[in-house]
């Protein structure tokens, strides 16, 4: 089961949430044999980029008869992420910014991480955002949460919609405000749920409620 869920991972888009969620849970068993395993014995010249994210997977998780090892994982993700892997670039800056990783280099998890979100990797587009939430620079976290709320991302969708009801960021706008405030509605987020169903409730011509959170 647990090979399974690296499999997913090696895709390179929501893999990654495989392989930090399930994937440790069912570790008990013993994964199938695979061609893929011998290339954890060995570095060829000829590795794709799937087979190097595949083999940092393996690292990261302990599997294919490799332990945990999170020095030997970045450098393989880092190989893949410049190589043009998203998946890689993302994992990279992931373990240099998990706290509990005591190899963490944060200006060079940062660099990664925005490397990522530029190349579409909604994880990273939402990392991204709501660091520079926390900066207050809210230029910046305004074009993350954008990025990923055109994922399809619900809290971005609201983020998105808050950010032109006060001009956090943008410019106001409070049409685009209710759009992207109904959009993540309409996928159940509860918060948007609540600011739509008052800004009925109130029977506004513009949904001034959504002003405030």
């Amino acid at each position: 089961m647990a090979y399974d869920w690296v499999e997913l991972s090696k895709i390179g888009r929501d893999g990654d949430t495989y392989l930090f969620l399930p994937a440790r849970q069912h570790l008990q068993a013993a994964p199938p044999a695979s061609p893929r395993a011998s290339l954890i014995q060995s570095k060829p010249a000829n590795l794709t980029v799937q087979d190097i994210y595949f083999i940092g997977a393996c690292y990261t998780l302990g599997i294919c008869g490799k332990p945990i090892d999170v020095v030997r994982a970045m450098d393989y993700f880092k190989e893949a992420g410049d190589r043009g892997m998203v998946g890689g670039q993302y994992m990279f800056a992931h373990l240099h910014l998990d706290e509990k990783n005591p190899f963490t280099d944060h200006e060079t998890g940062l660099r990664y991480m925005e490397m990522a979100a530029m190349n579409g990797d909604y994880r990273a587009q939402s990392y991204c955002a709501q660091h520079y939430q926390h900066l207050k620079n809210y230029d910046k976290a305004f074009i993350y949460y954008k990025k990923c709320a055109d994922h399809n991302n619900p809290v971005a969708q609201f983020k998105v919609g808050h950010c032109y009801a006060i001009g956090q960021g943008t410019d106001l706008d409070l049409e685009q405000s209710f759009l992207y405030i109904q959009k993540s509605a309409n996928q159940g987020y509860l918060n948007a749920v609540n600011r739509l169903g008052l800004c009925y409730l109130m029977v506004t011509e513009h949904p001034r409620i959504l002003i405030k959170q």
